[in-house]
């Protein structure tokens, strides 16, 4: 059953701090695109290459990342630049496209938005993921809690992983997966509800799969109550 959070201002809670911050979740596997092989004449899994295609014509210059079907090696090359003036790429990304970079070639082969522009089915193999942070303030960001504050975490997901709330919340802030679970079930830890615009608590957040705009909420003291209208300090910091 939902409950919904109290509203939270200094005057009434002792809240001294908003902290706001952007977790953003990468696997370490880069991905693979399944796509019909026209050598198997089935659909394959086609594995980043690390290499790039670059075909320089007069002022416009194409480039493609290439990929390799894992069965029968068949290419399929991902369109990063048509037909692009020279002059507005990189000079140094220019040169990593010409000599094969692989830090160059992974980091476009995490970009979703050429997958979405190349019509490609991104495929996450199973494996970790690391966590960048993004944080306003000058709060720990592994503290459990901002002392006296409010923890506003937007999740940033850009390709979908298998992992749990709890999870990722016990692995970033060096906690028990126990007490993730005793910080939903007491209100501590709540899910911003974007279509009311309220904060909820409930029990089984924790158990919820991580996904990309999910907002959370973490903080000390956050009694329940009837109205759970988000209190505008917090409002202007979404």
């Amino acid at each position: 059953m939902r409950d919904n959070i109290k509203n939270i201002n200094n005057s009434n809670t002792g809240l001294d701090t908003i902290r706001r911050e952007r977790w953003r979740i990468t696997p370490e596997a880069v991905p693979t695109v399944r796509r019909n092989c026209s050598k198997c004449k089935e659909k394959r899994e086609f594995v980043n290459s690390m290499k790039f295609r670059v075909n320089a014509n007069g002022k416009n210059v194409d480039v493609w990342l290439i990929y390799r079907c894992e069965k029968c090696s068949t290419t399929w090359n991902m369109s990063i630049y048509e037909r692009t003036p020279v002059s507005s790429v990189l000079q140094e990304e220019y040169a990593g496209f010409l000599e094969n970079d692989r830090t160059l070639a992974e980091a476009y082969g995490r970009r979703m938005d050429l997958f979405v522009k190349n019509r490609a089915e991104a495929v996450i193999p199973e494996g970790g993921y690391r966590t960048e942070v993004e944080a306003d303030g000058n709060a720990d960001e592994n503290s459990e809690v901002v002392k006296n504050g409010f923890r506003l975490i937007e999740l940033v997901v850009p390709f979908p992983v298998t992992l749990r709330l709890d999870g990722l919340v016990a692995d970033r802030l060096g906690v028990s997966r126990s007490m993730v679970k005793r910080w939903c079930s007491q209100g501590i830890m709540v899910k911003l509800d974007e279509h009311e615009m309220v904060w909820k608590k409930e029990e089984k957040l924790c158990r919820e799969k991580v996904r990309n705009g999910m907002r959370i909420g973490i903080g000390t003291d956050l009694p329940v109550s009837e109205t759970g209208a988000v209190p505008q300090a917090v409002k202007d910091s979404i």
